[in-house]
């Protein structure tokens, strides 16, 4: 009996613990693919990336950008799915181990980013979240390594901004600094 009685305090104390680290860790549903998620230093929001394609076809592929407390999302971009990978562009800099998800939500400009940072004690993959509303820019620094992601499938769905056609006013870059941060 007592035996019975522990194992099932164990095996309950342990589902809630991984429950809760899952929760805590990401806005992303287990069948929604989370291509980032990190807890921000100092507020315990969590921001996320997640994303879809029931279908596999590329036109019904999803993304939307969720931040808030864990299982409360207080922000959500773009409120729907449908066309939402036209509201993200993308950089990827190979060179110096650095991606990023750019998109613009009213007079803000978010950048989502992550990079290697290599030293002494191995590789570290950090991440941040930048914000830039009217020339202020705020970051929002993730509060430990962020998991290896699927980045790179993602940056393959969404346009990169480092391939601009014309004179790059494409760019959402360009596009909030020469229209909408004047």
């Amino acid at each position: 009996m007592r035996i019975h009685i522990l194992s099932r305090l164990i095996g309950a104390t342990l589902a809630a613990v991984f429950s809760t680290a899952t929760c805590a860790q990401t806005h992303c549903s287990q069948d929604e693919i989370d291509y980032f998620s990190c807890r921000i230093a100092g507020s315990g929001k969590v921001a996320s990336l997640c994303g879809g394609n029931d279908s596999g076809q590329l036109e019904d592929a999803w993304l939307q950008y969720r931040f808030g407390k864990p299982k409360k999302v207080e922000f959500e971009y773009p409120a729907t799915r449908a066309n939402s990978l036209k509201q993200f562009q993308g950089t990827h800099f190979s060179r110096y181990s650095y991606l990023t998800v750019l998109f613009i939500n009213g007079k803000a400009l978010y950048e989502i980013e992550l990079r290697d940072d290599y030293s002494a004690k191995g590789r570290r993959i950090s991440g941040a979240i930048n914000v830039e509303v009217e020339k202020k820019r705020t970051t929002l620094r993730c509060d430990r390594p962020v998991k290896e992601s699927s980045w790179d499938a993602l940056l393959d769905l969404i346009p990169a901004t480092y391939q601009p056609t014309g004179d790059g006013r494409d760019s959402f870059l360009w596009q909030y600094h020469n229209r909408i941060a004047k």
